[in-house]
Formats: C-alpha cells, sequence, structure tokens
C-alpha cells in the first residue's frame, strides 16, 4: 500500500512540472515577432541623408548652385575686404583682385604708407590694428575694394567700407606657414641660427631662449599665432593666448564675419567656390603663383618639431582647422559641374603658367570658350 502511495505522489509531481515548464520551453523557442526589428525602409536612408546634409550645412559656405553661364541673373560683388595675411599665398589673391578692381572699375581704398596698414620703417614694423589714419580715407567717398596688409579690426573697416561688403580672408597648414616666414623675415641671421642645419628645429627647442613677448608687434611676431594675429587675435594678451575658450568664441566671431576664407592648401577649389559667391566670369580668378620662395629646409617637417609648434601656435591651428573642415563640408555638397569646373580650372592654370605675358588676354579667351562643355548659357 505503501509503495503504491509513493509511486502515486511521483507521477503527480512529475504531472505538476511538466504543466509548468513546458509553456517556457515552448517560449525559447517561439520568441514574439514584435521583438525582431524591421528592415530598414529606403525612406529611412534618405532620412539619415538629411540629418548629414543638414549637419553640413550648418558648417559650410552657402554657395547658389551653377546651371549656366550668367547673363543678368546676378550682378557681381562690387565690395570686397580681403585680409591678405603673410605667407599664405595673399599676394596671388592680392593679384587677381589688382585685375578685377581694373576690369570691374572699383575705387579702391588704400594704405597711406608703404602698402601696408601699419607703420613700417626700413628694417622693421609696428604690428598693430589698422586704425582710419592708416588709410588714405575720405567719409565723402564710397569705396569698393580693400586688400592690403593690416591687422584686422571688424569696428574700423565697417566704418570705412560699404555694409554689404564681402569679408574674404586665408589660411594655411600653420607649420608650413611658419616655415614660409621664418624664411622670408630672415630670422635665422637675427638668432644666429645661420650654422644649423635646421634653424625651424633648433629654434623649437626652446623657443624663449630666442623670443620675448616684445616682438609681438614686429616682424619677429610672425613666428607665433601669426595668421590669427592678422585677424585681429590678442596674441600679446597671456591670459587669453592660450585659453581654449576665448580662441573658440574669437573663431565663432571670425566665422560670422568672414563670407569666405580661401585654405591655400585647397587654392583651386577655394576660388572656384569664390567666383561663383561673388557672381564674377571663370576669368576672373585666374592666376599665376606670385612670391613663391624655394629655401632648404622647405620640406622638411619633423613630428617632434611639428608637437611642439602646434603648442606653440595653438591658436593658429584651431583656426585653420576651423575653416578647413568649414571648406570640406562646403565641398561635399557640390555637384559633378563642381568638379569638372576645378578640372577645367587646373588645366587653365597650368596652360596660363606657360603663356608668354604678350598673350594674356588671348589665354584667357580661350579658357572661356572652354566653358561651353561644362554649362550652357543662360
Amino acid at each position: 500500500m505503501s509503495v503504491r502511495i509513493f509511486l502515486l505522489a511521483v507521477m503527480t509531481c512529475f504531472l505538476c512540472s511538466a504543466v509548468y515548464l513546458f509553456p517556457r520551453l515552448m517560449r525559447i523557442h517561439t520568441l514574439p515577432s514584435h521583438r525582431l526589428p524591421p528592415p530598414p525602409l529606403q525612406s529611412d536612408f534618405e532620412g539619415i541623408n538629411r540629418n548629414i546634409q543638414d549637419s553640413l550645412l550648418q558648417s559650410a559656405y552657402n554657395v547658389p548652385p551653377i546651371k549656366c553661364l550668367p547673363k543678368g541673373q546676378c550682378q557681381p560683388t562690387r565690395h570686397i575686404m580681403f585680409l591678405k595675411v603673410h605667407k599664405c599665398g595673399s599676394t596671388t589673391v592680392r593679384k587677381i583682385l589688382e585685375q578685377a578692381t581694373l576690369k570691374y572699375k572699383l575705387k579702391r581704398l588704400s594704405p597711406k604708407h608703404n602698402n601696408i596698414f601699419y607703420p613700417k620703417s626700413k628694417f622693421n614694423s609696428t604690428r598693430k590694428k589698422i586704425t582710419v589714419n592708416d588709410a588714405n580715407y575720405n567719409p565723402n567717398v564710397t569705396y569698393d575694394i580693400i586688400f592690403n596688409h593690416m591687422i584686422f579690426d571688424s569696428r574700423v573697416i565697417e566704418t570705412m567700407m560699404p555694409n554689404d561688403t564681402f569679408y574674404i580672408g586665408i589660411v594655411r597648414e600653420p607649420f608650413s606657414q611658419f616655415q614660409s616666414g621664418f624664411n622670408f623675415f630672415h630670422i635665422s641671421s637675427k638668432f644666429n641660427l645661420t650654422n644649423t642645419t635646421n634653424p625651424v628645429v633648433e629654434f623649437m627647442e626652446n623657443p624663449y631662449k630666442y623670443w620675448t613677448d616684445a616682438y609681438v608687434t614686429t616682424r619677429v611676431g610672425f613666428l607665433r599665432n601669426a595668421m590669427i594675429y592678422a585677424f585681429g587675435f590678442p596674441d600679446d594678451r597671456n591670459d587669453l593666448r592660450n585659453n581654449d575658450r576665448f580662441i573658440a568664441e574669437y573663431i565663432d566671431f571670425l566665422d560670422k564675419k568672414f563670407d569666405f576664407v580661401i585654405v591655400l592648401e585647397m587654392l583651386d577649389e577655394s576660388l572656384v567656390l569664390l567666383r561663383r559667391l561673388l557672381c564674377w566670369g571663370m576669368d576672373d580668378v585666374l592666376y599665376v603663383v606670385s612670391n613663391k620662395q624655394e629655401y632648404e629646409y622647405k620640406n622638411v617637417k619633423d613630428e617632434i618639431t611639428v608637437k611642439k609648434h602646434r603648442q606653440w601656435s595653438k591658436a593658429d591651428y584651431q583656426l585653420y582647422n576651423h575653416f578647413l573642415t568649414k571648406l570640406q563640408n562646403t565641398l561635399m555638397l557640390q555637384g559633378s559641374d563642381f568638379n569638372r569646373e576645378v578640372l577645367l580650372f587646373r588645366k587653365a592654370i597650368s596652360a596660363l603658367g606657360k603663356c608668354k605675358r604678350s598673350r594674356l588676354e588671348v589665354c584667357k579667351n580661350n579658357f572661356k570658350n572652354l566653358l561651353a562643355g561644362i554649362y550652357p548659357h543662360c
């Protein structure tokens, strides 16, 4: 009797366990379908692309698309301010603007002395922000263009130039700009570094062995944060020079003030974009490289020295990276016609470099005739 009761109890426990476990075992093999994510739709990808494009547009120049060669659909920009920054290819750009000044009959605002907007003697210069007194300015005259070297001051420029002035800047990869300035301003001779293999490396080993803050307003000042100083940044302020928040705020101010900043390493792309923004003709931005110099250490880049320079000219690197990124974002938004135009532009520049001065206009006209292959006339 006791055996039967025992067996009955075992069977009862087995049946209870089966009733409890069976639905749970079944759930392992039949997961609810709603937990599986649905396959992505084409519209989802389009939404992602729109988000990426919107993000690019927030940090890119608004360059109007070109469907055809303009014939009265827009008017060439007449009021232009170009910040000519030392050793950034700015002489090449200045010559483009000089040609435009003649072609469009622009009234130029020029310096009073020495072709730059700050005092300069035979042996030195005092780099200070531009003032009204540094220019041949007459408040009763409307000036169209200004393009000489200066230390930028937005309030002064706003006083002398029309309200609709188009502001153009230019930057260059900071270490290359530093090396070029080091050579151009004969810094090796000033600091007795002429007997070293690479005076730039020697200088960056210990800059404060040679440098004092009194140099900021002299030509030696081009050795530290040279570009952003030309944009009006207070490199002479020790409390602000390496302050990341202040640097970011100042670059944000420049971003809002300057309508376009040329990047020397992408000069051709920059000029094609610029001529679209200005509603200029293709031939208006053709150029021949000017003021290019060769020196022994030009292409030598020691990684340790570059790293030291990145710390030494911190604000310059942040300035360059900001406007390089903005230009790259803009290029990503351009159509195939832009790429074809850049290729044709480079062919024209190459041909122009071989063209004799007496045939310069003929070469330009030949270039204009080639444009029919890209754009129809409006």
